[in-house]
């Protein structure tokens, strides 16, 4: 009778002890997929923070460019208010330079208007103009990039205009 007990006892525990090593090897396995998937789950946010990073720069960089487009358009607006017509057209060069940059075309095209508000002035009233020294190539290129066939008829009129210093 001892000796069968022994025998029984002897086969529960080794059957229990079988089932437990079972159970951790299992749960082992569920662990280490758990961390796994924690480990994918980070990779994922970091490549997901660094392109919302990235856009969130390129929106920056286009609203700098369209705000500093503006300042420097209120610039032109100030001295061609005063008649000052090349410094006008100069600040509305500049303004359309960086204003191009960013993606307010409707910001281009205001300042546009002003640039062929002065190149009326200068056909119908005769007013003096000219351009500032070693800019004509800039001007040129700037006004060549602009989207539109609106820009595209300024090329001439930038190019007809003599150089002087301020």
């Amino acid at each position: 009778m001892i000796l069968l007990s022994s025998v029984c006892s002897d086969s529960f525990y080794s059957n229990i002890l079988g089932w437990l090593g079972v159970l951790v090897a299992v749960l082992a396995v569920l662990v280490t997929l758990l961390l796994a998937w924690q480990i994918y789950s980070v990779l994922q946010m970091n490549k997901i923070r660094k392109e919302f990073e990235e856009l969130a720069e390129k929106e920056i960089n286009d609203y700098d460019h369209t705000i500093s487009g503006v300042i420097i358009q209120l610039q032109g607006l100030s001295e061609f208010n005063r008649a000052q017509y090349p410094y006008a057209l100069d600040a509305f060069l500049d303004a359309l330079h960086e204003a191009d940059k960013g993606k307010r075309k409707d910001v281009v095209d205001d300042i546009l208007k002003y640039i062929y508000e002065i190149k009326r002035k200068k056909e119908e009233e005769g007013v003096s103009l000219y351009l500032m020294k070693d800019k004509r190539e800039r001007h040129i290129k700037t006004i060549k990039s602009v989207k539109g066939n609106y820009a595209k008829g300024l090329v001439g009129f930038i190019e007809s205009l003599t150089e002087r210093n301020r």
